[in-house]
């Protein structure tokens, strides 16, 4: 018998992973620089 599973529940009820946090990280601070490289042309 198979389960049927949500994809939006898993990914509810699951938490972030160290590693998830740093490419978030690493996301932002590229945008940051992004526009501060827009900026300043």
């Amino acid at each position: 018998m198979s389960t049927h599973h949500s994809i939006p529940e898993l990914i509810d009820s699951t938490q972030f992973s160290a590693f998830q946090w740093r490419v978030f990280g690493l996301c932002f601070v590229v945008a940051i620089l992004d526009g501060f490289d827009t900026q300043a042309i």
